[in-house]
């Protein structure tokens, strides 16, 4: 427990970008999903404004299998539920979606499924934002990063907070004159 608050504290600040050891990646990894859901606000009438927040996960990864320990955590008032897709199965009533490494080949026709939806989508898979998805993590030596492609959040009707994209690598906007 006082290992995760240290993470989450990390996490608050731009330190949070410090050298990770490769033990702590993915208690780190599962702290930015948690905490992407509470820096993003969905649409008015989406069903992110119901009683939880559903998290959905297609395929299987170390990440896939840690986010299972948020199930329940509160985001806003709203409990965090996570439910894992089987096989060819089709995110349905989803408010977040992580796509697993085991996924990949399925990348275009996940994204494709929830796109112009207000769905905050989620991968470590190398250019996943770049080929549609909102959040990529990445590793670059021993750190941590992530990219949102602000135009893709931008058309599923989300917003994301100024402080998140502070601390991004991001892509997808216009370019400022």
């Amino acid at each position: 427990m006082r290992r995760a608050l240290l993470l989450l504290a990390l996490w608050l600040c731009p330190a949070a970008q410090a050298d990770v050891p490769a033990g702590d990646a993915l208690l780190l990894k599962t702290a930015y999903v948690y905490n992407f859901a509470k820096f993003v606000r969905w649409p008015e009438g989406a069903p992110a404004s119901a009683n939880a927040l559903s998290l959905c996960v297609a395929g299987t990864d170390e990440l896939a299998d840690a986010l299972a320990r948020l199930r329940g955590r509160l985001v806003r008032g709203r409990p965090l539920t996570v439910q894992y897709l089987n096989g060819g199965q089709v995110p349905k009533h989803c408010q977040m979606l992580y796509v697993a490494a085991s996924a990949q080949a399925r990348q275009a026709e996940l994204l494709q499924s929830v796109r112009g939806q207000p769905v905050l989508t989620i991968s470590e898979l190398p250019g996943f934002a770049r080929a549609g998805g909102v959040i990529e993590l990445y590793r670059e030596g021993t750190r941590l990063h992530f990219i949102i492609n602000l135009g893709v959040a931008r058309a599923a009707g989300l917003e994301i907070q100024p402080g998140l994209l502070g601390l991004a690598v991001v892509i997808g906007q216009p370019a400022v004159p």
